[in-house]
């Protein structure tokens, strides 16, 4: 990292609801690392952060996936049977699809108020006991249009609208009722880390996808699967300020989709509402020269004469 005179590392510490640390939520590490306990997290930390000799200090971001788990131990301490009652909320918290199947991915569903507090909790485990410079959230979305169908969440859903019955996927009502839970948890997240570490800079993956925005207006954004297919409004979360800084994963081949990333990176210019804007290319799937390509466009203005803050190359 050094070496590259870059100054921030989002290290992924977090996969499918296991860790990479020890975990005061009681999370198991993760497969396949030595020792079985290692704390990667503090090993990189105590790298990133020393300064002896005249080194660079490097900023630690410690990136998790957001409501995921995959079926493992944390998914099965909260799979209890359905009861749907709001009146003692039950100890099932995965999201299930509109034909009543849980999602292949076994996600907690953030309409589930429980499962919403543990993600909150999650996170502040590692503001709290770690030396951390950022926290940063991936996959807080829904991925698919007819998910988010926690018997809890719809009943709350039908108690506060005045309903019975499921709600259509489609249903404008019910899809704004499902990007608000979500919207709820980076709210709580960021005022949380606000009244403890202030410091601490809150920052969130933000899926893009094709077809890009025709314009940098909220009208563009809400022509996008970011809104429309997944839920996930992150253009409402910048212009509310819930988090400190945006990473859109601006993943496109420039061979295949360079009119895509272009009306990308001119929309992150344009709208990041005096938010931190990390352009984050998808190098996985581009070539070298692809790849320097993207990133010296994110360095260029966009048409109306913007720029954005920072690149972050995805390597996977």
């Amino acid at each position: 990292i050094r070496l590259a005179n870059c100054n921030t590392v989002f290290v992924q510490v977090r996969r499918n609801a296991d860790a990479l640390y020890p975990s005061s939520l009681d999370e198991p590490y993760m497969s396949g690392i030595t020792p079985a306990d290692f704390n990667g997290l503090q090993a990189v930390i105590n790298a990133a952060h020393d300064t002896t000799g005249g080194k660079q200090r490097i900023e630690v971001h410690a990136w998790i996936v957001t409501f995921r788990t995959g079926g493992g131990a944390v998914y099965s301490r909260h799979s209890d049977p359905p009861t749907g009652s709001l009146t003692e909320l039950d100890n099932y918290w995965i999201s299930l699809d509109d034909t009543g199947a849980e999602v292949s991915d076994k996600a907690f569903d953030p309409g589930h108020p429980k499962a919403a507090e543990y993600i909150v909790d999650l996170a502040m485990d590692l503001v709290t006991n770690f030396d951390i410079d950022g926290i940063h959230f991936d996959y807080v979305r829904f991925t698919s249009p007819n998910q988010g169908y926690n018997p809890t969440s719809v009943a709350r859903y039908n108690a506060r609208y005045g309903l019975t019955g499921q709600p259509d996927a489609l249903d404008a009502q019910f899809q704004q009722w499902r990007r608000d839970q979500i919207t709820a948890v980076m709210r709580q997240v960021y005022a949380k880390i606000q009244a403890t570490k202030p410091w601490v800079k809150h920052s969130v993956s933000l899926f893009c996808g094709s077809p890009s925005p025709v314009s940098s207006t909220r009208t563009g954004f809400e022509g996008t699967r970011a809104f429309y297919e997944v839920y996930s409004d992150w253009d409402r979360w910048l212009e509310e300020g819930i988090v400190d800084m945006a990473m859109p994963m601006t993943y496109f081949d420039y061979d295949d989709l360079p009119n895509d990333y272009d009306r990308w990176l001119d929309y992150e210019k344009d709208r990041h509402h005096s938010r931190h804007m990390i352009i984050g290319p998808g190098l996985y799937l581009n070539s070298l020269s692809n790849s320097i390509l993207e990133l010296q466009k994110t360095r260029e203005p966009s048409a109306s004469g913007n720029y954005a803050h920072g690149f972050c190359g995805f390597s996977y």
